[in-house]
C-alpha cells in the first residue's frame, strides 16, 4: 500500500493587521444630518477634523472621509491632506497629499468623500489634521459647499471641527486657524487605522507522491552503490 508523506512547513504570509476606527458619522445620523457652511473657493477655504493617534487605534492612516452637500452650480477644485497638528495650526511638511477632486454638484444631498492614503505612519500620542481645501487652485468657480458637522457638545474626545479662512496654502502651516479650539463640535469624519502588513508563520502540509518517491529512488540507489 502506497502511503503519502506529508512534510510540515511554514509558509511566510503578508497580510494587512487591522486595528482601530474613528466613526463620528453614527452620531451624525442621529443628530438629523446637522451641517455648517460654507466651504469653497468663494467662502472658507479650509476645513477639517483633528485626531490624536492612539496606539490601540494603529501605527497608521488608511483612509478617511467627510460628507460634502453641494449648495452652489459651479464646481470648484480641492485636495485633501494630513499633516500633524500643534493645538493651533497644521505644521510640518504634508504627510499625505491626495489628487485633486472636484467638489459634489447637486444641491441638498450629501456625498462621502473619501481618501486611500496607502498607509500613513503616525505617533502615538501625536495630534494630526485631516483637511480638505480648496486653496492652490487657479480658476476654481465660487462653489459653496456645506459639510456635515455634530455640533456641540462634541462626541470625539481626540479632536474637533476645524476650519481657517486662509488666502493662500502657505498660511495653513504658518498661521493660527480660525477655530483652533474646537468650539464647533466634530467634522461627520471617519478613519480607517492599522498596524501595517504584517509577516506571519502558517504552518502548512502538502502530500508529496512524486516527492517521496524520488527520495525513495535515490535511497535504494545510494545503498546499492555502497554495496557494490
Amino acid at each position: 500500500m502506497k502511503k503519502a508523506i506529508v512534510l510540515s512547513f511554514s509558509l511566510l504570509v503578508a497580510s494587512t493587521a487591522h486595528a482601530g476606527i474613528i466613526d463620528i458619522t453614527s452620531a451624525w445620523n442621529d443628530a438629523g444630518k446637522t451641517l455648517i457652511g460654507t466651504f469653497g473657493q468663494g467662502a472658507t477655504k479650509t476645513y477639517g477634523q483633528t485626531f490624536t493617534a492612539t496606539a490601540e487605534l494603529g501605527s497608521q492612516i488608511d483612509s478617511f472621509s467627510f460628507y460634502l452637500s453641494n449648495v452652489a452650480s459651479s464646481n470648484s477644485q480641492f485636495a485633501a491632506y494630513i499633516a500633524q497638528w500643534d493645538g493651533l495650526k497644521a505644521t510640518g511638511p504634508m504627510l499625505y497629499s491626495s489628487p485633486s477632486s472636484w467638489l459634489p454638484t447637486g444641491q441638498g444631498q450629501f456625498s462621502q468623500v473619501s481618501f486611500n492614503t496607502g498607509g500613513i505612519s503616525l505617533t502615538a500620542g501625536q495630534q494630526y489634521v485631516a483637511f480638505l481645501t480648496t486653496s492652490g487652485f487657479a480658476n476654481n468657480g465660487n462653489t459653496y459647499t456645506t459639510m456635515g458637522l455634530v455640533a456641540n457638545p462634541a462626541v470625539y474626545a481626540g479632536g474637533a471641527f476645524v476650519f481657517f479662512n486662509n488666502n493662500n496654502f502657505d498660511q495653513l502651516t504658518t498661521s493660527n486657524w480660525d477655530n483652533f479650539l474646537g468650539n464647533y463640535g466634530d467634522a461627520a469624519f471617519q478613519a480607517s487605522f492599522s498596524n501595517g502588513t504584517a509577516t506571519v508563520s502558517a504552518p502548512a502540509t502538502l502530500p508529496l507522491f512524486g516527492f517521496a518517491a524520488l527520495l525513495l529512488t535515490a535511497g535504494l540507489r545510494s545503498r546499492q552503490r555502497q554495496q557494490g
